[in-house]
Protein backbone atom coordinates (compact mmCIF):
# COMPACT_ATOMS: atom_id res chain seq x y z
CA UNK A 1 0.00 0.00 0.00
CA UNK A 2 1.10 3.37 -0.97
CA UNK A 3 0.23 6.88 1.17
CA UNK A 4 1.41 10.12 -0.20
CA UNK A 5 0.18 12.49 2.86
CA UNK A 6 1.62 16.11 3.95
CA UNK A 7 0.43 16.61 7.82
CA UNK A 8 1.11 19.53 9.22
CA UNK A 9 2.13 19.39 13.04
CA UNK A 10 0.69 21.67 15.92
CA UNK A 11 4.21 23.24 15.86
CA UNK A 12 4.19 24.17 11.81
CA UNK A 13 6.56 21.65 10.80
CA UNK A 14 6.04 19.39 7.70
CA UNK A 15 5.72 16.14 7.78
CA UNK A 16 5.56 14.11 4.84
CA UNK A 17 3.97 10.73 4.95
CA UNK A 18 5.05 8.80 1.76
CA UNK A 19 5.38 4.69 1.78
CA UNK A 20 4.11 2.16 3.53
CA UNK A 21 2.07 0.87 7.00
CA UNK A 22 4.62 2.12 9.03
CA UNK A 23 3.44 5.39 7.98
CA UNK A 24 0.14 4.98 8.01
CA UNK A 25 1.13 3.74 11.58
CA UNK A 26 2.79 6.94 12.09
CA UNK A 27 -0.16 8.95 10.74
CA UNK A 28 -2.41 7.14 13.21
CA UNK A 29 -0.38 7.53 16.07
CA UNK A 30 0.14 11.42 15.18
CA UNK A 31 -3.59 12.11 15.09
CA UNK A 32 -4.04 10.48 18.15
CA UNK A 33 -1.90 12.03 19.82
CA UNK A 34 -3.13 15.46 18.61
CA UNK A 35 -6.40 14.64 19.32
CA UNK A 36 -5.66 13.71 22.99
CA UNK A 37 -3.76 17.20 23.46
CA UNK A 38 -6.69 18.84 21.68
CA UNK A 39 -9.23 17.02 24.50
CA UNK A 40 -6.55 17.77 27.09
CA UNK A 41 -6.29 21.73 26.31
CA UNK A 42 -9.82 21.76 25.63
CA UNK A 43 -10.79 20.37 29.29
CA UNK A 44 -8.34 22.85 30.79
CA UNK A 45 -10.55 25.91 28.95
CA UNK A 46 -13.55 24.31 30.48
CA UNK A 47 -12.11 24.40 34.03
CA UNK A 48 -11.12 27.89 33.61
CA UNK A 49 -14.80 28.58 32.50
CA UNK A 50 -15.98 26.94 35.26
CA UNK A 51 -14.32 29.11 37.43
CA UNK A 52 -15.00 32.07 36.02
CA UNK A 53 -18.37 31.24 36.00
CA UNK A 54 -18.34 29.98 40.23
CA UNK A 55 -16.41 33.18 40.75
CA UNK A 56 -19.03 35.56 39.23
CA UNK A 57 -21.58 33.83 40.78
CA UNK A 58 -20.49 34.28 44.19
CA UNK A 59 -20.27 38.02 43.15
CA UNK A 60 -23.64 38.10 42.59
CA UNK A 61 -24.44 36.68 46.04
CA UNK A 62 -22.73 39.24 47.12
CA UNK A 63 -24.51 42.10 45.81
CA UNK A 64 -27.93 40.52 46.03
CA UNK A 65 -26.85 39.97 50.33
CA UNK A 66 -25.69 43.95 50.14
CA UNK A 67 -22.22 42.93 51.19
CA UNK A 68 -20.01 45.07 49.33
CA UNK A 69 -17.17 43.41 47.25
CA UNK A 70 -14.73 45.14 49.68
CA UNK A 71 -15.80 43.50 52.69
CA UNK A 72 -15.21 39.88 51.09
CA UNK A 73 -11.20 39.99 50.75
Amino acid sequence: MQLAVIVWHRFGRCIPLQGSVMKYRQLKAFVKDYRDTLNNDLAKIDLIITAINEKDRKQGDYIKNGIGLSDTA
